[in-house]
């Protein structure tokens, strides 16, 4: 039994460590994508410079892919979608506490709208982002000292099928942002000092309690 209770502690004490550190790293974005662009491009080295696990190398890429879909996509976008057709074309994001169908460009550039937006929703945020990736780049780092897990391909048609992939799906992704006008980047958009700081940390520890249920 001392045996059982020693485990158990250890593998508690583990679990506070790995929160208390996502904690941590939360407010601290630049330093969390440093370390993911470091495992990231040991993978990539070792892919590159040995010529082995290019399907794990496929599957990593696509998964990648798949969570920055989620990342750049609006949280409601079916919601836009619908409130979009039903205006014919006029209705932007983000969505208002008043009917979303009443929105349309010309009530957004009068200079007296009363409409207040909310900030852009993400099917995925960028914390939950960045641990998806490192999770995954943490699993192909193990995989690729594996040469069992070196499967035999034809690593050419890989390419392609990614980059096939990649350009349908983006393509896709730029034709929704220009038909629905949405940006899912902030960049010179307008922040209020404190304001923005503030909802930035409650933001982070909104998602340290969603990793802890």
């Amino acid at each position: 039994m001392s045996v059982l209770r020693k485990v158990e502690s250890a593998i508690l004490w583990i679990d506070r460590t790995r929160m208390a550190v996502l904690d941590w790293s939360s407010s601290r974005t630049y330093l969390r994508w440093s370390y993911f662009t470091f495992f990231f491009f040991i993978f990539w080295h070792h892919v590159f410079h040995d010529g082995m696990h290019y399907v794990i190398a496929y599957m990593y890429a696509v998964y990648l892919l798949n969570i920055l879909l989620r990342f750049i996509t609006p949280l409601d976008f079916e919601d836009l979608c619908a409130a979009h057709e039903e205006a014919h074309g006029g209705t932007t994001l983000p969505s208002n506490e008043r009917k979303t169908s009443k929105v349309t460009l010309e009530k957004l550039r009068s200079v007296d709208n009363m409409y207040e937006f909310k900030p852009f929703m993400r099917q995925m945020n960028e914390f939950n982002f960045w641990l998806c990736a490192v999770r995954a780049s943490h699993l192909v780092t193990i995989c690729m000292h594996f040469e069992a897990l070196d499967l035999p391909v034809f690593w050419p048609l890989l390419v392609l099928y990614f980059v096939i992939l990649f350009t349908t799906t983006m393509r896709q992704q730029v034709q929704n942002m220009i038909k629905y006008k949405y940006i899912p980047f902030n960049f010179g958009k307008r922040t209020y000092g404190t304001i923005t700081r503030q909802a930035k940390r409650k933001t982070s520890s909104d998602n340290i309690l969603g990793l802890l249920q």
